[in-house]
């Protein structure tokens, strides 16, 4: 009788995966938006929300920003999520779940090629959870020579599931990467590092300038490593050096 429930379990679990990516290449092959043609019928259907943060990153470092998911108590049993980004500026890209996504989820995750990312999730019992929260980091490696910017990562293909099969609609909103030049603090961020970056850096030490959340991550410079959380002389000391060209900047902010 145990091995029988087993099988049986295996068999619903093959039965949706097999439903749930047929019902993606249906929606793939109409060239579905993010919102579903058709809603179901009923007042108590509310929309999945969908949403990727903002993060601050330097050229050639690699950042993650977080997918969370609010299915306000309705239960699911897939996800289909693909982005799409600028893939010159950022040539690779890798999804991981946290550690609080379900552990009997199948979790996929893959690249065809720069600036399409693909994330896949299945319920693996078939029978639906409510999710709330953060389910995946997804990665992105900054190319070196990438030229400085902020960068949207938005949806391309959205798809949730019920356990009925049934498509949720869904609202997504877009993460956003800015990307900086370390040690370029001057306000105007011109993508170079020179005496006025040290003039500003200086001011924002001896408390003249309150700086943003900008200045503070790409002040906080570091040789053979990124920076180390603080901002003070010894940052100031490495952007001169940098600027004469004694030692090259490799990194910023906290890893």
């Amino acid at each position: 009788m145990k091995t029988l429930g087993m099988t049986t379990t295996f068999i619903v679990a093959i039965a949706t995966l097999t439903l749930f990516f047929l019902a993606v290449v249906k929606a793939e092959t109409q060239n579905s938006g993010l919102i579903p043609e058709s809603v179901p019928v009923g007042a108590q259907i509310q929309s999945v929300e969908l949403r990727l943060d903002k993060v601050i990153v330097s050229k050639g470092q690699s950042e993650f920003l977080l997918l969370t998911i609010d299915t306000h108590g309705q239960e699911i049993v897939g996800i289909q999520v693909n982005l799409t980004y600028d893939g010159v500026t950022f040539p690779q890209t890798w999804g991981v779940k946290t550690l609080s996504f379900p552990e009997d989820w199948l979790f996929f995750t893959y690249s065809p090629e720069p600036g399409d990312f693909r994330l896949i999730a299945i319920d693996g019992s078939a029978e639906g959870v409510s999710l709330s929260g953060a389910v995946a980091r997804i990665n992105f490696k900054v190319a070196s020579d990438a030229e400085s910017g902020s960068y949207s990562v938005e949806p391309s293909l959205v798809k949730i599931l019920t356990p009925e099969v049934d498509e949720l609609p869904s609202t997504f909103k877009k993460g956003v990467i800015r990307l900086l030049t370390c040690g370029d603090v001057e306000s105007s961020h011109d993508d170079l590092v020179n005496v006025s970056d040290v003039i500003t850096l200086l001011q924002i030490i001896i408390g003249e300038i309150e700086p943003s959340p900008y200045q503070f991550f790409i002040a906080d410079v570091g040789v053979g490593s990124t920076g180390d959380g603080v901002v003070d002389v010894g940052d100031v000391v490495t952007i001169i050096q940098h600027i004469v060209g004694l030692v090259e900047i490799s990194g910023c902010g906290l890893p």
